[in-house]
């Protein structure tokens, strides 16, 4: 659907050049000190709340026992952390974070690998879990999904996968026989689980398995993988992604990485490398998938433990990590955070966890509009009027002279508000692909 904006202060209107902006370019940047140790979990809360879960100490110069927050700015512990490894974080829509992991101990009190942050105090969920958890997933009701190596939830069988209401957990049928790793839960509201399993509730699910939360069953994804699953996004396209260390999806050979549309498995170009360890997935707001794992190169090209998928092929993100990728996250503004075992990303130190920082490169000016958008007042005291067709939810960012990315935002047919970011001249991107746009905007 379309929306044409009408100007009501057309007298005051300055019609600016459009651009075509021929590519994008950015770096690797730091949060503050990083982390003393490995990062295996990331989630983001609101704005530009981070939060890490991992094997360390110590966050920014503070004591942080393996898990901490990043508000933008600074590291703060969450009270007196866990006292094993966090290896899943979850956000929930009131800000309540959820952690899992090998811990026993969460604030100091009994949790069993599985806690609640409500921002002042750590809590059990019930009886927690009755071995280590290794992924959690929220629905949009804010029903919570765990999976690891357990058979017990709340002290009753669930084996490797169980939902917490709120109030008790329940198993999803008769389980998985065997570690499940990953948990993707899509726009349906069905839940998808990726690991070591051969049977899912008692049927036939080679490491990979959909439960359907209406009526109850499991189901197989065709004829499944050929090998571990060790990571699942179920994506804002519909489709769903799947890596590990497997060779094949269905019956067709592939290279660590596939794609499910609901039907059929496809492969994505040769994949990630034979047997590479894909360790997490992502996706930002204009629907690039990201893969982080132990991968330095694909098909020859030297990636460094990240990529992303173009459409067609995959390709690197900067200059890469310096060891292996183990978690992708990304915020409301769209920004790509990961974290690992490197110490270095793009040349320079970040300790364990970075942050893509987008730069817009090659801008041409081009005479004329090419799809007919106007952008008004010029210059502006932080509000911004789009004249023209512009679909609703078109991505629209902020860039500042030397190409940093400082806002982001999905167009809502309203007012772009940018009252937050500082004077100055700024180009404004509105649309991605061939269809982008770029003007530049003075804030005063």
């Amino acid at each position: 659907m379309k929306n044409r904006v009408c100007c009501f202060f057309s007298l005051i209107c300055i019609v600016l050049a459009i651009s075509d902006v021929k590519g994008q370019g950015g770096q690797w940047a730091a949060l503050g000190g990083g982390l003393n140790d490995k990062c295996l979990s990331l989630a983001c809360g609101a704005g530009s709340i981070v939060y890490a879960g991992g094997s360390f100490s110590d966050a920014g110069g503070i004591g942080a026992a393996n898990i901490a927050r990043w508000d933008g700015a600074n590291w703060s512990a969450l009270g007196d952390g866990v006292n094993g490894w966090c290896y899943a974080i979850a956000v929930d829509d009131s800000g309540n974070v959820y952690a899992g992991g090998t811990f026993a101990k969460a604030g100091g009190i009994d949790v069993n690998y599985i806690a609640k942050w409500d921002g002042n105090t750590w809590s059990a969920l019930g009886n927690g879990l009755g071995g280590w958890c290794y992924d959690i997933k929220l629905d949009a009701s804010g029903q919570l999904y765990a999976c690891g190596t357990f058979t017990t939830a709340g002290g009753n069988t669930a084996n490797r996968i169980a939902k917490w209401d709120g109030v008790s957990w329940t198993s999803l049928g008769g389980g998985l026989d065997d570690v499940c790793n990953a948990i993707a839960i899509d726009r349906q509201g069905m839940v998808y689980a990726g690991g070591r399993f051969t049977q899912a509730g008692n049927q036939p699910a080679a490491y990979i398995a959909r439960w359907n939360p209406a009526d109850t069953t499991w189901s197989a994804l065709g004829y499944g993988l050929n090998d571990d699953c060790e990571s699942l996004l179920a994506g804002s396209d519909g489709n769903l992604y799947a890596a590990g260390i497997f060779t094949m999806v269905d019956s067709i050979s592939t290279s660590s990485i596939g794609r499910w549309d609901g039907n059929a498995w496809h492969t994505m170009a040769s994949g990630l490398g034979y047997q590479q360890h894909t360790y997490a997935l992502g996706m930002d707001s204009s629907g690039t998938v990201f893969a982080g794992g132990s991968f330095y190169a694909i098909s020859g090209l030297a990636v460094k433990y990240i990529t992303r998928w173009s459409g067609s092929e995959w390709v690197g993100s900067g200059v890469g990590f310096s060891n292996s990728c183990r978690a992708l996250a990304v915020d409301q503004q769209g920004v790509l955070y990961a974290g690992g075992e490197f110490a270095n990303a793009g040349g320079g130190a970040v300790n364990y966890v970075a942050r893509w920082e987008e730069t817009m490169v090659g801008v041409d000016n081009v005479p004329g509009q090419k799809n007919g958008i106007t952008v008004f007042p010029v210059p502006t005291s932080g509000e911004i009027w789009l004249q023209g067709d512009v679909d609703f939810g078109t991505d629209i960012r902020l860039y500042d002279v030397q190409g940093k990315l400082v806002n982001r935002q999905r167009y809502d047919g309203n007012v772009l508000d940018l009252s937050e970011v500082k004077a100055g001249a700024y180009w404004l991107k509105i649309g991605s692909g061939s269809r982008a746009q770029t003007v530049k905007v003075v804030l005063h």
